[in-house]
């Protein structure tokens, strides 16, 4: 059964530009690993502290693995210092819909 959530992460006032560099270098690792579907970052334009992650996993199994690895706990560990607020909230997923890539222009 596929494991899908979405996490928020807002960053303390004025470390924002230093967890996203931390956040990309997570993403950039994690997505590698086996049994990740899907694992995007995004950084909130009006709010630039905020950042949404979606990760989805291809079993349950494949995501404890992930989460309880020693990489994802030193993350966790480096992420502390910088972090006002983390939220973690499960998805319930039927199927994927998108035919296309929609964020084809640079938004940064």
């Amino acid at each position: 059964m596929v494991m899908a959530q979405q996490l928020t992460f807002r960053a303390i006032e004025g470390k924002e530009v230093e967890l996203r560099s931390m956040l990309n270098d997570m993403v950039a690792q994690v997505s590698a690993e086996k049994g990740c579907l899907k694992y995007e970052l995004y950084q909130m334009e009006e709010q630039r502290v905020s950042f949404f992650l979606v990760e989805i996993w291809k079993s349950k199994s494949r995501y404890r693995k992930h989460k309880e690895s020693e990489k994802m706990n030193s993350f966790e560990d480096a992420m502390a210092p910088l972090l006002l607020s983390k939220n973690t909230s499960a998805l319930k997923l039927t199927q994927c819909l998108t035919k296309q890539n929609y964020w084809s222009e640079d938004i940064s």
